[in-house]
């Protein structure tokens, strides 16, 4: 019992280390949308899930990195693509 018991909490661990691994996904804008023009590429790193980014976050990644201002409605996937990079 008691080596079942450590295995379960080793397959928990590996479980928990598996879900904490940060993701990096490039997120390349397909065509114009409002400011940002096609073929506008960034590079977001998320940790926790394995989703795409959200259109919050590509919004906040592109302000961070090339200052330009877009609204969230503009961020989905009709303009964007997300591919994750191994």
């Amino acid at each position: 019992m008691l080596n079942l018991n450590l295995a379960f909490r080793g397959l928990q661990a590996t479980e928990y280390k598996t879900m904490a691994t940060p993701r990096l996904w490039r997120v390349t804008c397909k065509r114009n949308a409002s400011k940002v023009p096609a073929g506008l590429t960034v590079e977001i790193v998320k940790s926790g899930t394995n989703a795409p980014p959200s259109p919050k976050e590509i919004s906040a990644a592109i302000m961070q990195k090339h200052g330009i201002n877009i609204s969230e409605t503009y961020c989905g996937r009709s303009y964007f693509e997300a591919e994750e990079v191994k």
